[in-house]
């Protein structure tokens, strides 16, 4: 075997035959994306953008925009799946949308196959001083919040920039 000489890498799909889900027609895979290699779908600027419609429907848009920039990053080759817990989360969603709007039996079949990658907890641990110089220091009260009531960061927020407006009823020392 000569590591320097390539090998054939199987029959080539006729370009002629068929086209994609996105009504684009299919072409040579080395020209296309990693989706079109692996499912046989041409990403086409209408296809993403139907994507983003169906997914506004189960997150934000912000979010679904992050998915799609995931999305043309694994499909150019930049970055693969499993490369972050982003680009798996966006493709599967990705395979979701094919499997329930177009109906692409492939696409269902890689949505259950691939595993979303698990995040790893925070632990890190303050020092004391740490704790008492984020006290001291103009966002003082957004900690002691958090720190005294068990309140998510959002909550958090909107009670102290709405405390004026709010009824505080005191009883046995918390309000």
């Amino acid at each position: 075997m000569n590591p320097r000489r390539p090998t054939p890498s199987g029959p080539k799909p006729d370009p002629s035959s068929g086209s994609g889900v996105d009504g684009g027609p299919r072409g040579n895979n080395q020209s296309q994306g990693v989706l079109k290699q692996r499912l046989g779908i041409q990403v086409s600027q209408r296809l993403l953008s139907e994507f983003l419609e169906w997914c506004k429907g189960h997150s934000s848009e912000e979010t679904c925009a992050q998915y799609s920039r995931k999305l043309l990053e694994i499909d150019r080759g930049e970055r693969d799946v499993s490369s972050s817990r982003w680009h798996v989360t966006a493709y599967k969603r990705f395979m979701k949308f094919l499997c329930e709007s177009k109906g692409v039996k492939r696409a269902c079949e890689e949505y259950r196959s691939v595993k979303s990658r698990r995040s790893s907890p925070d632990l890190y641990v303050p020092s004391e001083s740490e704790i008492l110089e984020a006290l001291r220091s103009p966002v003082g009260w957004f900690y002691q919040a958090l720190l005294e009531s068990g309140l998510r960061a959002v909550e958090a927020a909107r009670v102290l920039s709405e405390s004026s407006s709010l009824r505080w009823v005191e009883r046995d020392g918390f309000a």
